[in-house]
């Protein structure tokens, strides 16, 4: 637990109103491992993981990632849109967190890992 960090002391909010894209995209990528405490993280754009990120909630009924309601980058027709992405071929950890996908946000989606698929020669 000495490696983690928690997002409150990187200037993540988590109060539910404040936009934490920004921060919370720039603790990722800057800290392997961050600890999100109760709250709800507002998101404006798909937060994207390092391979080897690991994201720890406290709960995930608590720990919430969400969009605004009625937010562009996830309305609109369109194809559905992450609001958090693994990186291609890595090991990306998230547990104790909910993803919420609201409800006037359609092409909002949860989780999305990229995978890397292994074709076979034979």
């Amino acid at each position: 637990m000495a490696q983690w960090a928690n997002v409150h002391d990187l200037g993540v909010k988590g109060d539910g109103t404040t936009d934490d894209t920004a921060a919370l995209q720039a603790a990722i990528d800057s800290h392997r491992t961050l600890y999100l405490p109760t709250g709800s993280y507002r998101i404006k754009a798909t937060l994207h993981l390092r391979s080897d990120s690991v994201l720890i909630g406290f709960n995930p009924s608590t720990t919430v990632i969400t969009p605004p309601e009625n937010d562009p980058a996830f309305t609109g027709e369109g194809d559905a849109a992450p609001l958090v992405e693994s990186a291609r071929g890595g090991d990306a950890i998230l547990s104790g967190i909910g993803i919420d996908t609201g409800n006037v946000a359609p092409r909002a989606a949860s989780p999305l890992a990229v995978a890397t698929i292994a074709r076979s020669t034979s």
